[in-house]
């Protein structure tokens, strides 16, 4: 009986999407290394370029025609580093420098959060669909948790915590979250959005007098409140469920 040998090379391995995949999980590294010198905001700034490059491998793919199996793989590993892993690290990291005494729970929280990001990821190959998110998509976790802790954790660490913890059970559960992928999906976003900005985000910005920087974490910090807390309703609303 023969065994089929495979040979895959270089141009197996670095095709223009594995490319924009693997520049996801190195911002996901650095993401990490700046989280482990003290420097939160870069970090989640590394976090937020992994996401970039995890939309855009996927259009590319489709456009060029170069979706595959293997493709499909390797993202959910570098996911898993740049959106479970790294996020998990820099709430532990932050505890241990601000709140060491927390630091038990941050890590029991940041390991869940890992794990939880590895379930969403391996469900979501098996059983994703293009018109809705199962559960909370790991990116949006992601975003969530880097914001939590550039904006919440300075004022309330415990809350901090018990919101990763949130974001983390959101992962696994059954809501369906719009995607922007069809029309009705693109418009529970934009009204979620805005009612998220509208509802979380004036107040914060007039009361804390934040510098424009952090100003614009706050808007992007109500925006994702609203599509987490808003858009499931108005999805469901729209579909006439």
């Amino acid at each position: 009986m023969g065994v089929t040998i495979r040979k895959g090379g270089m141009k197996f391995f670095f095709t223009i999407p594995n490319i924009f995949t693997l520049s996801n999980v190195v911002s996901g590294f650095i993401a990490i290394y700046f989280a482990s010198v003290g420097d939160y905001l870069t970090s989640f700034l590394f976090i937020t370029l992994a996401i970039i490059f995890d939309g855009a491998d996927g259009f590319i793919a489709r456009k060029l025609g170069a979706a595959s199996d293997f493709g499909r793989e390797l993202d959910s590993l570098c996911d898993e580093v740049s959106f479970g892993v790294a996020p998990a690290f820099l709430l532990v990291r932050i505890t241990v420098d601000k709140n060491p005494q927390l630091t038990p729970y941050a890590i029991v929280i940041g390991a869940i959060f890992a794990s939880f990001g590895a379930l969403r990821l391996a469900r979501f190959n098996l059983f994703g669909s293009k018109e809705y998110f199962e559960g909370l998509a790991i990116t949006g976790a992601a975003l969530f948790g880097g914001l939590i802790i550039n904006c919440i954790y300075p004022l309330s660490p415990a809350v901090a915590l018990a919101l990763m913890l949130a974001a983390a059970f959101l992962m696994i559960s059954s809501i369906s979250f719009p995607s922007t992928k069809t029309r009705a999906g693109i418009k529970s976003v934009l009204v979620s959005v805005i009612i998220g900005i509208l509802c979380f985000g004036v107040y914060p910005m007039i009361s804390l007098s934040l510098d424009p920087l952090q100003n614009i974490l706050w808007l992007l910090l109500s925006a994702i409140l609203g599509y987490i807390v808003v858009s499931p309703i108005v999805f469901k609303k729209m579909l006439g469920n």
